[in-house]
């Protein structure tokens, strides 16, 4: 046990105050590969629900598209936090830029929206 542990905490690279151990680059991996499968198990279920209730395809990829960059961005946010890097001070540094971009695109929504419930009426 203290052979695993002594392998585990082996420092790969020292730069700074950055060191980047063995069970770091474990945990990016495991990440990686925890992301991998659930965009192939969500894929996989969108595009079954998809033939079975006669879902348009473009649509379907569509979405598929929205959620695997969800994901993606969920999944950065934890490797970032594995390597140590503060995800909340980037969240906080963006939030200003994401009200402008929202202000921004308030009425393209708006008149997304609109067609919408016109097409559907």
């Amino acid at each position: 046990m203290d052979t695993l542990n002594k392998i585990i905490e082996f420092e790969l690279l020292s730069i700074g105050d950055f060191k980047l151990k063995v069970y770091t680059l474990i945990a990016i991996v495991f990440i990686l590969l925890i992301t991998k499968l659930v965009l192939q198990l969500i894929k996989k279920a969108l595009f079954r629900r998809q033939k079975r209730n006669k879902l348009d395809t473009g649509n379907a990829y569509a979405l598929y598209q929205i959620i695997k960059y969800i994901v993606w961005v969920i999944a950065i946010g934890f490797l970032l936090e594995a390597i140590g890097i503060k995800v909340t001070v980037l969240i906080a540094g963006s939030a200003a830029l994401l009200v402008g971009v929202g202000l921004g695109l308030q009425q393209t929504f708006n008149d997304v929206i609109s067609g919408i419930i016109l097409l559907s009426e």
